[in-house]
């Protein structure tokens, strides 16, 4: 699962938190976002969008297109280029389907890196994994627990290493984002009053670094209209657009999936109905048509861009329309699948797809980039100035009920929260080594760690 920030900010504004007798006021992210005050001040994105960007370059050199529609000459332009980074956790797919779930955490984050501002381009990611005691075969750690038990329905840590890290390289491989470093930790271990201390649950952390264009005024021959740093507000009229792969019934249920307390425990084919499925080569598809809206400059057609993440369109289209309402039909989706349901429809994590906002002036061009691409550009639906995002049913359902039609304002009308949090000492015991062990048998045991061994 994917929790988009402005999904968490919205949540956590509303919270406070009680740590013994002292009431913060402060919310999470107001502490985080505080951060700021005592650091660097080069943030250009911050806070507020798919990605985040320090400042760049002034006037590097680029190849780009002299029409981005069609084959067309480069020519050499100077543009001012900010460095964008954006990094994320896929951990509950990659616990129940290694490969699929870095694969897709590896997807993801690459969407979020080209739906930040008005589109954005990639350029190298990292990779990262933590799981439990590996417990390899005829190869016995002194610090594993044989009686250590994983969730039905988990994959065991040594599958997780090697599964997880080749469905990254995989799709970077097959989009063409090399994955330039990362990290690998395994442990599991007794606490001393017994408590286990593992990472029973894996982590797939996915990052990767970009680069978005921006206008400078104080150099004459940068082009000013290429800044492409803001998304534009919604406004009625404007077109929802739906850019990439086609409607199928995975990544259903995957937000409460990986928010189960106890997760495993539940039939694993419930499990593997949350975990999306890549597919790079859409996702390449889907890059080039961004990237070419993006290198119009001015004439870019993308107004506004968002990844499908987890909620599907029904998360990814209200994050376009914040602040006024639409109409959204289901019978203009792309379906891969002719018996998705309207419900299905809404909250599929269906991968490798955006949404954006789009003006009538736009699409033509928008629609000749995609045809070249192969990449379907679906219109799905009109902004209107209303509170209030409306789902059509198909017209061949024989249902003229409304499957979705809500107010948008209740989205940010929470009552706070209030956590209380308490400390509970942990208790600790002094450092004991085996009777005998030799500097040569500690330095084999360290090096058997996956976090300090060789990867060559």
């Amino acid at each position: 699962m994917r929790t988009r920030l402005a999904d968490r900010d919205a949540i956590r504004s509303h919270a406070e938190a009680a740590i013994g007798i002292a009431l913060l006021t402060e919310s999470l992210m107001d502490s985080i976002r505080g951060t700021q005050q005592h650091s660097n001040p080069n943030n250009v994105i911050a806070f507020c969008d798919n990605s985040s960007a320090v400042r760049g370059f002034d006037a590097v050199p680029l190849l780009l297109p002299s029409d981005t529609t069609c084959s067309s000459p480069l020519d050499i332009r100077h543009q001012n280029r900010h460095i964008t980074y954006s990094a994320e956790t896929h951990n509950f797919p990659t616990a129940v389907c290694p490969f699929q779930g870095a694969t897709t955490g590896t997807g993801g984050r690459i969407r979020d890196t080209h739906a930040t501002g008005r589109g954005s381009h990639e350029i190298a990611g990292v990779a990262g994994y933590s799981f439990g005691n590996l417990h390899l075969p005829d190869y016995h750690m002194p610090w594993e627990n044989t009686e250590d038990k994983y969730p039905y329905g988990f994959s065991h840590p040594s599958a997780v290493a090697i599964e997880a890290s080749n469905g990254a390289s995989d799709y970077g491989n097959k989009f063409g984002e090399p994955v330039v470093c990362g990290f690998a930790r395994s442990f599991g271990q007794r606490l001393a009053g017994g408590e286990r201390c593992e990472y029973v649950k894996p982590i797939m952390f996915s990052g990767g670094i970009g680069a978005i264009a921006t206008m400078c005024s104080n150099i004459t021959y940068i082009y000013p209209d290429d800044d492409q740093t803001s998304k534009e507000k919604c406004r009625e009229g404007l077109f929802l657009a739906k850019i990439g792969g086609p409607v199928y019934r995975v990544g259903v249920g995957g937000g409460a999936a990986s928010s189960q307390s106890v997760q495993g425990s539940r039939q694993s084919t419930l499990d593997f109905c949350a975990v999306q499925r890549g597919d790079a080569e859409m996702g390449q598809k889907l890059h080039r048509v961004v990237r070419a809206c993006a290198e119009m400059g001015a004439a870019n057609p993308i107004l506004a861009i968002h990844d499908q993440g987890a909620g599907g369109n029904g998360n990814v289209l209200k994050e376009l329309v914040e602040g006024g309402g639409a109409i959204i039909n289901a019978s203009s989706f792309e379906l891969g699948d002719d018996t998705i349901s309207a419900r299905e429809l809404w909250t599929a994590e269906y991968q490798e797809n955006d949404a954006c906002l789009v003006e009538s002036t736009g699409l033509p061009k928008m629609m000749q980039i995609s045809k070249r691409e192969k990449c379907t550009v679906s219109v799905v639906g009109t902004v209107t100035e209303e509170n209030r995002v409306v789902l059509t049913n198909f017209a061949d359902a024989g249902d003229d009920r409304m499957p979705v039609d809500f107010d948008t304002k209740i989205l940010g009308e929470r009552e706070k929260k209030v956590f209380h949090l308490t400390s509970a000492p942990t208790p600790l015991r002094q450092l004991e080594l085996p009777a005998g062990l030799t500097v040569r048998q500690a330095l084999e045991m360290v090096l058997r760690l996956p976090s300090v061994a060789s990867k060559r």
